[in-house]
């Protein structure tokens, strides 16, 4: 809307472009890890956590060693696990892979150089120590879809 004299610009027109745009959205899921981990982590703010069935169902994909080709990917699943709990994942595969990981991590110092080390050993502690903190707190809002 244009702003007249005086008032604080309206965003009415865009509210109603991206509520009309998202009118038939509903939540997707892929098997990417780091991809999985974040849907996993937001499902817990969308009301009645629509993709919990689905991010378990293809949860043997997202959380597969295999990714540890690219550590900081597999590290972002991880995470999602562990804030989104049993429903998605069973909590022992994520321990499991933070065995494998952390040999890889020891393994990849040894070696002296890898790619991304940083954010691999970021991720990693994060899962390990505070994944909680990403956790829906009783405060926050949920989005009704």
């Amino acid at each position: 809307e244009a702003k007249k004299a005086g008032e604080t610009p309206s965003l009415a027109n865009e509210i109603q472009q991206l509520t009309n745009a998202l009118a038939d959205y509903r939540p997707r899921v892929t098997d990417d890890p780091l991809g999985w981990g974040l849907e996993a982590m937001y499902d817990q703010f969308i009301s009645g956590r629509p993709r919990t069935r689905t991010l378990a169902a293809i949860h043997p994909r997202a959380l597969h060693p295999s990714h540890l080709s690219l550590p900081f990917r597999l590290y972002g699943a991880m995470i999602g696990a562990k804030i989104a709990g049993e429903a998605v994942a069973p909590p022992g595969k994520v321990d499991e892979l933070i065995k494998l990981s952390l040999k890889h991590e020891k393994d990849a110092t040894e070696r002296g150089y890898e790619e991304h080390s940083s954010i691999n050993r970021v991720m990693l502690a994060m899962c390990m120590l505070c994944p909680g903190a990403l956790g829906k707190r009783p405060t926050d809002p949920t989005i009704v879809i």
